[in-house]
């Protein structure tokens, strides 16, 4: 029965059984074939149709109107479920007029009644959206007549309810369908983005309510058109942002007094470089608002430097931030360092509209850097430049003068016994005579001449523009002549003088390292000389400072190998001829220089510090070679760079204790000098010495800073007379005073006294008459190795004095005289 047809067909008989039915009503109803529903299903609307009062009113259809069109109801399906159908039936009569049967048609109606129910929720649920949304909402017509609206957009615009909107809008004499924006132009400018484009968005504008107050608002709003593209009408959304519009007025007010407060200049510009805004700071430091800029041609051209606008448009353009430091004209003409910092301002599509330049004045931080650059260029003390500033000069000397024919000097200066003045008088004297020094310097340099202070007493100057060497012996004479000349330093009158060794740029020494190598062998070839003087630079000098520099390691190598050795040299005792004490003396004997004079390697030996490992040596040495003889004392020298070791006295006192030697018959003598530095100090060192027992001596009193204060203060046991002294005896008045004053003195304070450099019986016999107590010299005996003492100190010096042989206040008889002497000479 109508296999092909998609909708299901039946055939019910008289009574409503279902007699026929198709495939498409079997398989709507969930059979597997129409022979299986008519099992199910007998009745038609019995079994299959699911309400009463369905199957009422389909009963009530056949029998009044020949049966039902379109009849929606429910079916059962096989499983129990239900499917919505629609049935159309026809009653068939047999020719009588009686019922023979129905036919009709099932159709499957469930997506139909479903998009109909959901299009209802719809429309609820839009009804209700557009009734309680919070922003406004409407539909105008195509001529831009008000259709619809909801009571948020009534809200907005000051009305009770959206009934009382579209009668005031649509009012023919007032309302137009027109919004009722503050600015008509508004209008036009809302409609012509909308012809254009069809939507309009975030379109922000001042609308009049109802009572005359304005409200700020945002819209929002399209064209709907029909599937054929004519337009149908306009639909809206509308947004009161009037308190936001106020808060970020507020905010902006609050922002524009807080920047023009800032100390730093702030300026807002567009993408063109007109200037939007400008704080005061900008117009303080500056000069220029925003008209000055604009006649300016925008904000760019403030800066002098070039290309700056294009480098921070560069940066800009990749969304950076740019910082840098650049010089901005001022209104007066001048112009002024700042640090720039400069931030992009993007729109909502992350396109760069502008910028915001935060300027600060940095003039301060770069005249700091300016000062700190000197000073890292300045030495401290003088104010004159470091060594820093003279390399610089130096090199900067050189690149100029190279290929020319003008020359280039550089002299190193060092000041004579300054390191003595330093070491006794402090350092406060020796700083203030540093300062002394340099201004008597400037006043020898030209205008083009570079001074400059290397460290400690040594000084440089690069002398440019030298036409003749001359020219520089001529300053380096002037400079050797002021230093030559005394220093008046607090209550102190100091006499040095300065070595200066002077190099000339030439084709054999053009290079920064070779000119400051050739003026340092030069200053040293001053020094050997005896100082206060200068030397310029010969090739010959190279190979004498090498032999020095190979003295020097020779040196060190004879201290690690005990290379040195010690000497003693007998001091005799003018009231009983004996020879009651000896000096020990350092010596060297090179390996392939044979001896070499202490007064060629002890200079050098200050100089490298390898002294207090010499006097170390001499110390110990001494002390072993003297310990065996119980009728000997031994004096040695200490030197300056010892006595600042503060645990010098407990060496010495491990050191006597180790080798066995008695501390009274340890003599330690130490020069005025060390008297001068640190007094104090000094003075409680030398008490630690005498509670230990160990003897004091003065050495060489009258050579240097001489003062009876010190005899008077230290604890001394003896004071040794220089040889200068000694030598004028005879020849000198003021030589025999002083020695007999000292001696005079020394014994009213129980001190002995001792003459060195004897060399003549003259001076031994003026010396005794004088009254010192001893006597030291080559007259008596020359330095000698310890194995040699035993034969000397067994001899008899008896003869040589005055008071020889019970003669006191004479002269002994000259036989005897002469035989003592022969015995003298043999032993030395």
């Amino acid at each position: 029965m109508y296999p092909d047809l998609p909708v299901g067909v039946f055939r019910c008989d008289g009574n409503g059984r279902i007699v026929e039915a198709n495939g498409s009503l079997a398989d709507l109803l969930g059979e597997r074939s129409p022979a299986r529903l008519l099992q199910r299903a007998g009745h038609l609307v019995r079994d299959l149709i699911v309400d009463r009062e369905d199957r009422r009113h389909f009963l009530k259809g056949l029998r009044e109107s020949g049966g039902p069109r379109d009849f929606d109801c429910r079916m059962y399906r096989r499983d129990g479920s239900t499917v919505r159908v629609t049935i159309s039936a026809r009653v068939m009569r047999n020719s009588s007029g009686g019922i023979e049967g129905t036919l009709g048609t099932v159709a499957d109606i469930t997506g139909r009644v479903e998009t109909g129910l959901a299009l209802e929720r719809a429309e609820a649920d839009f009804r209700s959206l557009f009734e309680n949304a919070v922003d406004g909402i409407y539909r105008t017509s195509g001529e831009g007549r008000l259709m619809a609206a909801n009571r948020a957009l009534a809200k907005i615009c000051g009305y009770d309810s959206p009934d009382e909107l579209l009668d005031a809008m649509n009012d023919p004499v007032s309302g137009s369908g027109r919004a009722p924006y503050v600015d008509p132009a508004r209008r036009s400018e809302f409609h012509a983005i909308m012809n254009r484009d069809g939507i309009v968005s975030d379109f922000i504008s001042e609308i009049r309510q109802r009572d005359g107050e304005s409200v700020w608002i945002r819209e929002n709003a399209r064209a709907v058109r029909g599937r054929d593209g004519h337009l149908l009408h306009y639909e809206g959304h509308v947004e009161d942002i009037t308190v936001r519009r106020r808060l970020e007025e507020s905010r902006q007010l609050r922002a524009q007094a807080a920047v023009s407060g800032i100390s730093d200049a702030l300026l807002i510009c567009d993408n063109s470089g007109s200037a939007i805004f400008v704080n005061r700071a900008f117009e303080t430091m500056l000069g220029h608002d925003q008209t000055s800029l604009a006649r300016m041609g925008g904000v760019w051209r403030l800066s002098t430097q070039p290309n700056i606008a294009s480098r921070i448009y560069g940066t800009l353009k990749r969304r950076e931030l740019w910082t840098g430091e650049v010089e901005l004209s001022c209104a007066d003409g001048g112009s002024l360092p700042v640090e720039m910092r400069v931030s992009p301002i993007h729109d909502e599509a992350g396109e760069a509209i502008g910028a915001v330049l935060i300027c600060t004045d940095i003039t301060t931080r770069r005249q700091a850097e300016r000062q700190l650059v000197d000073l890292a260029r300045t030495d401290p003390l003088t104010g004159l430049g470091n060594r820093l500033l003279f390399n610089e000069r130096l090199d900067t000397a050189v690149e100029q003068t190279a290929g020319w024919s003008t020359s280039l000097a550089v002299l190193c200066l060092d000041l004579d016994r300054f390191k003595e003045i330093n070491d006794t008088l402090g350092h406060a004297i020796g700083d203030d005579l540093l300062v002394a020094v340099a201004h008597r310097l400037r006043e020898c340099c030209g205008e083009t001449d570079l001074l400059a202070r290397l460290g400690g007493d040594e000084f440089a100057i690069v002398q440019v523009e030298v036409g003749q060497p001359e020219a520089a012996r001529r300053l380096a004479r002037r400079i050797v002549e002021a230093l030559g000349e005394s220093f008046r330093i607090g209550d102190h009158w100091l006499d040095i003088g300065a070595s200066i060794g002077i190099a000339l740029s030439n084709e054999m020494s053009a290079s920064k390292s070779e000119l400051l190598r050739h003026a340092d062998i030069a200053l040293y070839r001053a020094k050997s000389g005896g100082g206060n003087r200068f030397c310029v630079f010969e090739q010959t000098m190279h190979r004498e400072l090498m032999e020095r520099k190979k003295l020097e390691q020779d040196l060190r190598d004879a201290i690690a190998e005990n290379g040195l050795s010690v000497h003693y040299q007998p001091q005799l005792g003018m009231h009983d001829g004996a020879i009651g004490s000896v000096e020990a003396l350092v010596r060297w004997n090179h390996p392939e220089r044979g001896m070499i004079p202490p007064s060629e390697f002890i200079p050098l030996a200050e100089e490298s510090d390898l002294i207090c490992d010499i006097g170390a040596f001499v110390l110990q040495q001494a002390s072993i070679d003297i310990a065996s003889r119980t009728d000997l004392r031994v004096a040695v020298n200490i030197s300056p760079a010892q006595m600042r070791h503060d645990d010098l006295v407990q060496r010495v006192s491990r050191m006597l204790e180790k080798v066995g030697l008695p501390p009274a018959r340890l003599e330690l003598e130490i020069t005025e000098g060390i008297l001068l530095h640190d007094t104090e100090s000094t003075l409680e060192m030398l008490h630690r010495f005498k509670a230990l027992g160990i003897r004091i001596a003065m050495d060489d009193f009258g050579s240097g800073y001489s003062s009876l204060s010190y005899i008077r203060r230290f604890p001394f046991d003896k004071i040794k007379i220089d040889g200068s002294f000694t030598a004028g005896l005879g020849s000198d008045p003021g030589a025999d005073a002083i020695i007999g004053a000292v001696t005079t003195l020394g014994h009213k304070l129980g001190i002995e006294t001792i003459a060195e450099g004897v060399e003549t019986l003259e001076q031994l016999h003026r010396l005794e008459e004088l009254g010192c107590d001893a006597a030291q010299g080559y007259l008596i005996a020359r330095p000698m190795p310890a194995h040699d003492l035993h034969a000397t100190l067994g001899s008899d010096f008896s003869g040589l004095l005055l008071g020889a042989n019970g003669a006191v206040g004479g002269r002994a008889p000259n036989a005897e005289r002469r035989q003592a002497r022969r015995r003298v000479e043999t032993s030395a």
